[in-house]
């Protein structure tokens, strides 16, 4: 039987690098790559039409429609500056809310279940019960909800650690999101 167990304490750096993980929407790309050349071939048709000039800035619809258009974008924008302070907020509120998540957390895992403790409670799930996990550089995180994750710092584990964990959510048949 393969296993391992660690145990770390979060920091807000943690879980700020953990939200960013988790918003990080990969199946947005193509869209966004098609939204971009969309807007490219409507700028290269300004530039080479002259109706399609006189048109964009002469009727009263089509300039409602640029209007409404740049208010989108400028909300979308907002949001995105926003978006990196409230994530950092809502990392000091999860901490000094949650006394769990500024204490040590144990996990342990082995070929057939995944177990976390906290001062306050202790779980153990089947890999089959498990909504899927995710990793970058810094973090791994395992779902156990499709909003609700354990987030694992890799500078706080051992690389060999790390690389049996990834190896047993294979093993486990977890999706990898």
């Amino acid at each position: 039987m393969n296993g391992g167990g660690f145990e770390i304490t979060l920091t807000e750096e943690d879980l700020v690098a953990a939200f960013r993980l988790h918003a990080r929407l990969e199946r947005t790309r193509p869209l966004f790559l098609a939204v971009l050349l969309l807007v490219e071939l409507l700028v290269i048709l300004l530039i080479c039409s002259p109706q399609a000039r006189w048109s964009v800035t002469s009727r009263p619809l089509t300039l409602l429609l640029e209007g409404a258009l740049a208010l989108a974008a400028l909300l979308l924008l907002a949001v995105m500056i926003a978006l990196r302070p409230l994530w950092r907020l809502a990392a000091r509120r999860q901490l000094a809310q949650r006394p769990d998540l500024s204490g040590p957390i144990r996990y342990a895992f082995t070929d057939e279940t995944l177990s976390h403790g906290t001062v306050f409670s202790e779980s153990t799930y089947p890999w089959s019960a498990l909504h899927g996990w995710r990793e970058d550089e810094r973090t791994l995180m395992i779902y156990i909800s499709s909003q609700l994750f354990y987030p694992i710092p890799k500078a706080k584990v051992p690389p060999a650690t790390i690389a049996a964990l990834t190896g047993a959510l294979q093993a486990g048949g977890v999706v990898r999101r």
